[in-house]
């Protein structure tokens, strides 16, 4: 009876095992679906992508198992919160993969959780013929696979940008996006050497995403020879930030200076008793039309974060800002449809983005993709098609049993479809994009 019930626990264990792999959905390959290679873990799929041209074919090693000599790269994927940028990503990257010179073999996996992450990591790192994962996803994610990494020496190409670098997780990590901090920091020092912005302010979320933007941001400034006036922090949920572009813009020292306040019309008395709520009904200007009055300095940037959800409301707020004052924003600001409507405020602003929304041409690889697709890239297809093309570059330039998590930050620079890589040596990409809002749209500048 004893040997029964193990038998049968035995039984639930394994079954248990497969309910959960299956929970990690398998992404087939771009041209169909191929069959699991021995030993692999069912949910999985494995795929030996087939030639470019003819030429690639008499170039590249002879036979398959030559060419899977050279290890394989696993493409995992994991969005909780939708499932179009998984599909945009494995497509491109995928496509990109085919037409690589010579073409590289792709195992494309997608899973909903950290947990199905931590479970097809431990499979999948296991393996030696395992070269390099290429991750893309959310935060949690991204976490279990930086720690995975570090834990089995794997390589890994992290795709997604986040605020801070992974890379102080894993010694096998690398970014392949700009990190929020990184990004902040190329905005500081384009404010100071391009714009010539001699005085910055800065207003941040009072969290700890705010907090890394903030000091990047500063430390870029400082680098390039600039100086941070005044920096305050907004709590993260509210919706009136107007407070502290009073605060900020009426600082001691810039009044010093011989620059305008901005001033509130009404006491916090006043706007409670004519709306209720001191926070409410406040209506700011900047100083006074005397014509005895300095004119306003000029050379002032304010860098003004944000989440996403709050572009809209914040942007209706910066209407009456002091003239002669640049606006700097993270990425949050792009795309939004938030702009236009206040091109007072925000026509001229400059935001850094870790890479263009959208291409200015089109090469032979973006077309193709888009022909066979037969849909527009938009920023996901975009980022997958530039780390496909990355990839195939350093699979075709290292040798077999290369570390490569040695070998890509000695990649020359890549410059992409909507991405610039540049890891200068270390395991971040340095390349950050900055852009300017004019007439109701975004210019790539640097």
């Amino acid at each position: 009876m004893l040997r029964l019930n193990r038998r049968v626990l035995r039984a639930a264990v394994v079954l248990a095992t497969m309910a959960l792999l299956t929970g990690c959905h398998a992404v087939r390959p771009a041209l169909g679906r191929s069959e699991h290679a021995p030993g692999e873990p069912p949910g999985r799929e494995s795929s030996v992508a087939p030639r470019a041209d003819a030429a690639a074919e008499a170039a590249g090693p002879k036979g398959p198992s030559a060419h899977e000599s050279e290890g394989r790269v696993v493409l995992l994927v994991a969005f909780a919160w939708s499932e179009g940028p998984a599909d945009n990503i494995r497509r491109s990257f995928t496509y990109a993969a085919r037409q690589a010179y010579p073409p590289f073999t792709v195992d494309a996996i997608r899973c909903a959780s950290p947990y199905e992450v931590t479970v097809v990591c431990d499979s999948v790192m296991q393996k030696s013929d395992v070269r390099l994962v290429v991750f893309a996803g959310d935060e949690g994610p991204a976490a279990v696979v930086a720690l995975q990494s570090a834990k089995y020496r794997v390589p890994v190409l992290k795709l997604t940008s986040d605020t801070r670098s992974y890379t102080v997780v894993s010694p096998y990590l690398l970014e392949f996006l700009a990190g929020g901090g990184r990004q902040a920091e190329v905005l500081g020092q384009f404010a100071v050497n391009e714009l010539r912005l001699a005085q910055l302010m800065i207003l941040s979320p009072a969290d700890s995403r705010g907090h890394v933007l903030e000091s990047s941001f500063r430390a870029g400034v400082e680098r390039a020879g600039g100086t941070v006036e005044d920096t305050r922090a907004y709590e993260p949920e509210t919706p009136n930030v107007r407070p502290e572009l009073a605060a900020i813009f009426s600082s001691e020292s810039r009044v010093a200076g011989g620059r305008a306040p901005l001033t509130a019309a009404l006491t916090p008395e006043e706007r409670t008793e004519a709306f209720g709520d001191s926070q409410r009904g406040e209506v700011l200007f900047s100083g006074t039309d005397d014509s005895t009055s300095p004119p306003p300095r000029l050379g002032e940037g304010l860098f003004f974060v944000i989440s996403p959800d709050k572009a809209e409301s914040y942007a209706a707020q910066l209407i009456l800002l002091p003239k002669g004052t640049l606006l700097l924003g993270n990425s949050s600001w792009v795309g939004l449809g938030a702009l236009p409507g206040e091109n007072a405020a925000t026509e001229g602003m400059h935001v850094v983005v870790p890479l263009l929304p959208e291409v200015i041409e089109k090469d032979a690889l973006l077309s193709g993709y888009e022909a066979e697709t037969g849909e527009e890239a938009n920023e996901w297809g975009l980022l997958g098609l530039d780390a496909g093309d990355f990839v195939g570059r350093v699979m075709a330039s290292s040798r077999a049993k290369q570390d490569l998590s040695k070998v890509i930050p000695q990649m020359p620079r890549f410059v992409g479809r909507a991405v610039e890589v540049d890891f200068a040596g270390a395991r971040e990409n340095r390349v950050a994009k900055v852009l300017r809002f004019e007439n109701g749209e975004f210019v790539p500048v640097r």
